[in-house]
């Protein structure tokens, strides 16, 4: 038996296609569908064998609507459209069939065939259905809705579904993360996390290794060992946590929206700093001993005052150093 899904957001085409699959006693129409959003859905909860796709829907065509799919899940797409014979040939060399409507009884019997056999021709790009997402369908309330996704904060994954957290709302979608991850500019932090890099005010290393990924309106993502590098990639400063409460020391943070600074000129500026504090520290132990040298009677007053006066200089040239490199981290 060969399981199908109709998505059409035109009424009269659906039961104009229903009406001519119920003549085939091997097909079954688990359902109907009139946008694409209500498609998602169902393609992931009855996967059916094979979805009768309307390519002109409002909001979501029918193109965009298999580019959010992820293709181990996409059943055998038959896209019916209204399209003219010049258009129809990018379809036929991308391996998606298609009917044109009104739908010939004839042609359809040919797309059935090519169905029933279970040969999948072989994967290409499906014009349009790879570009890039630019809004995330979600739904809540009882309403369909779409966050666009500069506005998005986080996506997080439980037993309940894919929430989508932008900034002044939120929702749930039936895109996967592994879909948002290839189709938007989100990048993965952690197993069930995608994370705006816009969004990201600042991260806090945590002792086990993993970190927390701070956003402008105060939540805390996890950032997991496996995805830490990533982040870090991005030029995105990373922060140690301070030790028992203590003062922070390090590169300041990272405001949202602020350009990140060059990867390159931080790390530079990080071996200075280790330098200048392992020069600061060597400074107070010579600083130390030539005290106890200097109580020698030997001694006199005047050369103790320009030996000690000689090495506070230098260990303030140095602490101006350690500062002047630190500030020029500053975004």
């Amino acid at each position: 038996m060969l399981t199908a899904l109709i998505i059409d957001d035109e009424a009269p085409s659906r039961e104009e296609l229903r009406a001519l699959l119920a003549d085939a006693p091997d097909v079954e129409i688990l359902g109907e569908c009139a946008n694409a959003i209500e498609g998602l859905a169902a393609i992931h909860r009855l996967k059916p064998d094979a979805v009768f796709l309307d390519i002109q829907m409002p909001r979501i065509s029918g193109l965009e609507m298999v580019g959010m799919i992820d293709p181990a899940a996409l059943p055998r797409v038959v896209f019916v459209t209204a399209y003219d014979e010049h258009a129809l040939q990018a379809f036929e060399e991308h391996a998606a069939d298609y009917l044109l409507k009104p739908i010939d009884p004839l042609r359809l019997e040919k797309t059935l065939d090519w169905l029933r056999s279970g040969n999948r021709l072989p994967h290409q790009r499906i014009p349009g259905a790879a570009d890039l997402l630019q809004r995330i369908p979600c739904c809540g309330h009882n309403r369909i809705f779409f966050i666009p996704v500069g506005d998005v904060e986080y996506v997080y994954t439980d037993v309940a579904g894919v929430h989508v957290v932008g900034t002044d709302k939120r929702g749930m979608t039936e895109l996967a993360l592994k879909t948002l991850q290839e189709r938007t500019l989100l990048i993965r932090c952690h197993r069930q996390y995608l994370i705006n890099p816009d969004r990201i005010q600042e991260i806090v290393l945590q002792e086990n290794g993993a970190a927390e990924i701070a956003t402008p309106s105060g939540q805390r993502i996890p950032v997991s060992r496996r995805h830490l590098r990533d982040v870090r990639l991005l030029g995105v400063v990373v922060l140690p946590r301070p030790p028992f409460g203590g003062l922070q020391f390090g590169v300041p943070l990272l405001q949202a929206g602020a350009p990140r600074p060059d990867l390159g000129h931080q790390l530079l500026n990080q071996v200075r700093i280790a330098i200048d504090v392992a020069a600061l520290a060597v400074g107070l132990l010579l600083l130390a001993l030539l005290r106890v040298g200097l109580e020698d009677p030997l001694c006199d007053l005047p050369c103790r005052q320009f030996l000690l006066g000689a090495s506070l200089q230098a260990i303030q040239d140095r602490l101006r150093k350690i500062q002047s490199h630190v500030t020029s981290q500053t975004p």
